[in-house]
């Protein structure tokens, strides 16, 4: 059974996203609602152009160009695992489930309250946030079926936050001090991944360039990684701002900020000396212009 978060307009699709795939151990099963804005017509016999009937026109590994993300490794634990199904230990409780009154606060305390492993039940009701609520440990949230538990937004993430820079890993994102909204924000936002720096957790250099679609990865030293284990790629922008360029496709780009992007994770599936085999492709460059690296994946 899943949670349904609706969105404010647009074309509407069903996605059954287990978050824990993305990130290790964190078992949360989502039925998300999401807005679906057509970037390109669609072809006459129904399909989008920009996927074609059966993914022909799509050219996720030809660059950064394409506006399809590739989902193929979603799921729990990659998709390569069953949902758990543990009992529910803790329960949301509220009077407000008519979506008449913002329950934001009451939401991310019960969130915030559950502990590591254990399930939160939120059941049957339409619940309205007028902010986004962050998932910051290990739990698992439960609904009563994707039609009957419905996580609604009272408005849209422009009116929450307002426009401008936002790091996702920032404590003041979307705060007076950096108030904004873009690639990194959402109404449910995953907040359980820690912050490495380059000394601790086995972090290692990236020691040559990779291009969008490779699943190889050359370091500087990959003694202390494992397979099996997950890591995550950290790249700070240079001074000509050519990475956000790049993960834009060379359109126009806010270059006020040097920005850094810490978002993907992948699992190692072999290593020969130096080289690390990921069990995902790369979905933009990797340039050492960058300064390129990574860590252990770790979640609280």
């Amino acid at each position: 059974m899943g949670t349904a978060v609706r969105t404010m307009r647009g074309h509407v699709t069903a996605l059954m996203l287990s978050l824990a795939g993305v990130q290790p151990r964190l078992d949360v099963c989502l039925m998300l609602m999401i807005a679906f804005v057509t970037c390109k017509s669609a072809h006459p016999d129904g399909h989008s152009l920009l996927w074609g009937a059966e993914g022909e026109s799509w050219d996720g590994w030809q660059g950064v160009g394409s506006r399809i993300f590739d989902w193929s490794h979603a799921g729990y634990q990659y998709g390569d695992q069953r949902l758990p199904d543990p009992p529910v230990t803790a329960v949301f409780e509220t009077n407000h489930t008519d979506a008449s009154t913002d329950v934001t606060a009451a939401l991310q305390q019960a969130l915030d309250s559950t502990p590591v492993g254990a399930v939160l039940r939120i059941p049957a009701g339409t619940y309205k946030i007028m902010q986004p609520i962050k998932i910051r440990q290990s739990i698992i949230i439960r609904g009563d079926g994707p039609s009957e538990t419905i996580i609604t937004p009272g408005h849209t993430l422009y009116d929450a936050l307002g426009t401008g820079p936002c790091v996702a890993s920032s404590s003041t994102c979307g705060t007076a001090s950096s108030k904004g909204y873009g690639y990194c924000r959402g109404f449910i936002e995953l907040d359980s991944w820690t912050i490495a720096s380059i000394s601790s957790w086995k972090a290692s250099y990236v020691a040559k360039n990779a291009t969008a679609g490779d699943h190889m990865l050359e370091l500087q030293s990959a003694q202390n990684i494992q397979v099996g284990e997950n890591i995550r790629l950290t790249m700070t922008d240079d001074a000509e701002r050519t990475m956000v360029e790049h993960l834009l496709g060379q359109h126009p780009a806010d270059t006020s900020q040097q920005l850094s992007l810490n978002t993907f994770v992948a699992k190692v599936l072999g290593k020969k000396g130096n080289l690390i085999e990921l069990n995902r492709r790369l979905p933009f460059d990797v340039r050492l212009s960058w300064s390129p690296w990574i860590t252990l994946a770790q979640y609280k």
